[in-house]
């Protein structure tokens, strides 16, 4: 019976009828055999550094990439997609996030995104990054890069790079995140690393999650 009698109490099984406990074995078997074929969790990270601020993640995604292809070339349609419900607080925060994400618009004659901001405490007011987009989706394995263009008063330089992996399970498709900015000295100095964190550690999360209902939406 392998290693499935393990998982119940001594005894157990001996105390069964036959058929009750080929009902709980198969149980046993699916449960298992489901699990270890789901994606690999999603998650994120935000720590600091050497004066830089670093967001790693990574997690799976329902699609091959060949189906997925369409949609990251798509630039145009970031914006539709990839930012919905991005202020909306997650995991029963009740606080709006201190930096809120307005927009994101693909100017192809440059090749970049501009990236809209603002911040409800400190610093209030609007603000835009301008991210040079390089396009290697060509490469193995295929990446996206992006990087600001030119320093701001309060972003000092930016790199983002969203890289892909195809794991064994056919139709499945894992992504990579990759990115460190230096900002204004008050964000990197006084603000509390935790305050930042659900800032952007939330956003990558919410972003999985519409890349989810976008190939959903897109059908087989």
């Amino acid at each position: 019976m392998g290693l499935l009698p393990k998982l119940l109490p001594a005894g157990f099984l001996r105390k069964m009828s036959y058929p009750a406990m080929r009902t709980v074995l198969l149980t046993l078997a699916l449960l298992t055999t489901t699990a270890a074929a789901a994606p690999p969790a999603r998650r994120a990270e935000l720590t600091k550094g050497g004066g830089r601020f670093h967001l790693e993640g990574a997690g799976g995604l329902a699609a091959d990439f060949a189906r997925a292809l369409p949609m990251l070339r798509g630039f145009a349609g970031y914006e539709g997609w990839a930012l919905k419900d991005i202020n909306k607080p997650r995991g029963g925060r009740k606080k709006a996030y201190m930096i809120s994400i307005n927009g994101l618009k693909y100017e192809p004659a440059r090749e970049r995104f501009r990236f809209f901001y603002s911040f409800k405490r400190l610093f209030k007011g609007k603000y835009v990054l301008n991210l040079r987009v390089e396009n290697r989706l060509d490469e193995k394995p295929p990446r996206l890069i992006a990087k600001l263009e030119t320093p701001t008063r309060m972003v000092k330089d930016v790199r983002v790079e969203l890289i892909f992996h195809f794991p064994k399970e056919e139709g499945n498709l894992d992504v990579e995140l990759k990115a460190e900015a230096a900002s204004h000295w008050i964000f990197y100095h006084l603000v509390p690393l935790r305050l930042l964190r659900a800032n952007a550690e939330d956003r990558v999360l919410t972003v999985f999650e519409n890349a989810d209902r976008k190939f959903a939406a897109a059908g087989p």
